[in-house]
């Protein structure tokens, strides 16, 4: 007997609003920032220290460890019934159970002894920083309403609020997605920096250019979302609030790395 699996093509129903273009035109700033960090620039020139690659690789690491672990614990604040967002969800994150075995191989191939060279000493505070804000945007629905929700919004200062599982839904995905737009074309770069410019193969790079023009379909899934969901002024803001908060804290975090490690 052959069993045939059912094959079901996924869309996202609800209608587009246009919300999504204006916010990421709105980013757009900080996405070049990202894009053209100083630490690209130094990476491409081939004048990056092993002192700045090996930080880069140790304070990005708790970034990218608990990635996994954020994208399942961001299924919570699907609603039950939206099938096809549960699936496109849980399609992204099938693909990122191998992305922590990529990212140790390109730290062994740069000279990183593992797990050494993580633990010889403190990160600098702006990785707890993003760490703590990505991990607290997937996981923990109040820290989400009291972040983007009483601070940010009049009416709901020193108030009871009532919980939004699709306020929740919208500032994780800008967090974790909306946020990453400015990513790619950094990490295809640093792909390419470090064949070209410090010995390695493509292979060794792997995860750089996995999450390089390739991953952009992450980020526009998140922008889907966000452009699809976020249909009222207050779920606009939220959304906004959430990926305006990421993209400065990542931007920070790497100038904190460009600061103690660089050249």
């Amino acid at each position: 007997m052959t069993a045939t699996a059912a094959l079901h093509k996924f869309e996202l129903k609800k209608p587009a609003t246009g919300f999504g273009k204006s916010v990421a035109d709105e980013l757009a700033p900080l996405y070049d920032r990202m894009t053209n960090h100083k630490i690209v620039q130094v990476m491409e020139s081939g004048k990056a220290t092993k002192k700045l690659i090996h930080g880069l690789a140790k304070e990005f690491l708790p970034v990218i460890r608990g990635t996994y672990r954020r994208m399942a614990l961001r299924m919570q604040h699907i609603p039950p019934h939206d099938c096809d967002l549960q699936a496109a969800l849980l399609t992204e994150l099938q693909e990122e159970i191998w992305h922590t075995p990529m990212y140790y191989k390109w730290c062994r191939a740069v000279g990183m002894s593992l797990p050494r060279d993580f633990t010889n000493g403190p990160y600098v505070p702006e990785t707890y920083a993003f760490v703590m804000f990505l991990s607290l945007s997937s996981s923990d629905r109040s820290a989400l309403e009291e972040s983007c929700g009483r601070i940010i919004d009049d009416e709901f200062f020193d108030t009871p609020q009532e919980y939004s599982q699709v306020g929740s839904l919208l500032q994780t995905v800008s967090a974790t997605g909306l946020a990453l737009y400015g990513f790619p074309p950094a990490s295809d770069r640093l792909g390419d920096a470090f064949v070209k410019n410090y010995g390695l193969s493509k292979d060794e790079a792997e995860w750089w250019y996995e999450h390089g023009s390739v991953d952009m379909e992450h980020a526009k899934l998140g922008l889907d979302i966000i452009d699809r969901y976020a249909t009222t002024p207050f779920l606009q803001r939220r959304a906004k609030e959430a990926a305006w908060l990421s993209l400065e804290l990542w931007l920070r975090q790497w100038d904190a790395i460009y600061a103690k490690y660089g050249n």
